[in-house]
């Protein structure tokens, strides 16, 4: 399913801008942002360097539980599309990829291909 698929054309997606803010200010921004998205609902994360800081934030909120999109790479703005899965999995609880799987994943941390969980 592509990333807008479960919006209605009606839904409005919420842009959050994290430039010129510290990096605290920035990461509780974000986390705050995506906690009030409903499931299947995505917002718009602009930055104005590669957000991986945020992204590693998001991911040890809800490991899982959210895509990541890059919609512009740099070098004056990032934007990025984070859309809340709906997939929370409690402490100790596996996502079933951790089993030894692949899966297809955008990592800002990588290209995006193969990466093994």
């Amino acid at each position: 399913m592509h990333l807008y698929d479960a919006m209605s054309p009606l839904s409005q997606v919420t842009r959050v801008d994290v430039r010129g803010f510290d990096q605290s200010a920035r990461r509780s921004m974000a986390v705050l942002a995506y906690r009030r998205l409903p499931v299947g609902e995505s917002m718009e994360l602009v930055d104005g360097h590669n957000p991986v800081d945020l992204y590693s934030a998001l991911h040890g909120l809800a490991p899982g539980d959210f895509s990541w999109l890059y919609l512009t790479r740099g070098p004056a703005v990032w934007t990025v599309a984070v859309q809340k899965l709906g997939r929370l999995y409690s402490a100790g609880e596996c996502c079933g990829v951790c089993g030894g799987g692949t899966s297809q994943v955008t990592n800002p941390t990588r290209s995006n291909h193969e990466v093994h969980h």
